[in-house]
């Protein structure tokens, strides 16, 4: 979801006429896990890049087969993020793989905050493994809701895209969910007071995958994570600046003529 639009500068010269340009946005990633740096058996408390939540010790890097390897959450299990530089981010997605086996059934979420503390204000996407829903949601409540049909998630791995767009200008935040690279449901939060208020982007930001409602069945495999933000792209502004100061130099000296 590509809402936000460049930065504009304009020179104006003698004759009254605008030269604009745009500068560029980049993608940077923050996070990226394929847990290659751990080995089968690691539970999530012993993670190299992520911290145990809930019952973390059923939560267990398992091999899927032919040395790839996913991490296992069960009953309660959840790992998260803290610390994550996000305060010059224009947008933030979070991506991952979600597998889950036939007859799993439980509550899965991924969240998002602007501080590392677990308070609200949150964004959560969560659904029922043994149900046909996908839910948005700002703390407990719901902003948007996709029917993804009978059976979407029994033995399927299914690609998960969730973004975030800072909107400043307009005080909002635009959210948009995409699975398997096709755009679900989209939503807008334009803030309130206290717990309501929208996250913002923060450097002490967070993300938690969790299997937060502690069913005794639930078992999901998550991979290939990655978390990035968008950022205006440094040498663009530079760039941009030097131009506009040599067009308005240029154009100063021919009025001057």
């Amino acid at each position: 979801m590509q809402k936000v639009t460049g930065l504009v500068v304009g020179v104006v010269a003698c004759s009254m006429t605008l030269s604009t340009a745009s500068a560029a946005l980049v993608v940077t990633e923050v996070v990226s896990e394929d847990w290659s740096g751990q080995s089968v058996g690691d539970t999530a408390d012993e993670l190299v890049q992520w911290g145990g939540l809930g019952n973390a010790a059923n939560g267990i890097i398992v091999d899927t087969g032919g040395g790839n390897l996913a991490m296992q959450l069960g009953q309660g299990a959840g790992f998260m993020k803290g610390g994550l530089e996000m305060g010059d981010a224009l947008g933030v997605t979070m991506q991952f793989d979600f597998t889950t086996p036939q007859g799993s059934d439980g509550w899965f979420g991924i969240f998002y905050r602007d501080t590392s503390s677990s308070v609200n204000p949150v964004y959560r996407v969560q659904w029922n493994t043994n149900q046909n829903v996908i839910f948005m949601r700002k703390n407990n409540t719901n902003l948007a809701s996709y029917n993804v049909g009978s059976g979407f998630w029994a033995g399927e791995t299914h690609t998960i895209n969730f973004e975030i767009t800072f909107d400043d200008a307009n005080n909002q935040n635009l959210l948009e969910l995409f699975v398997n690279g096709e755009s679900r449901m989209t939503a807008e939060d334009n803030g309130g007071a206290g717990d309501e208020r929208r996250p913002l982007p923060t450097d002490n930001s967070s993300i938690q995958f969790f299997n937060y409602n502690y069913e005794a069945t639930a078992s999901n495999l998550i991979d290939n994570i990655i978390i990035s933000k968008t950022i205006p792209e440094p040498a663009s502004l530079s760039l941009l600046a030097l131009g506009g100061m040599t067009l308005l130099f240029r154009r100063g000296r021919a009025c001057a003529a």
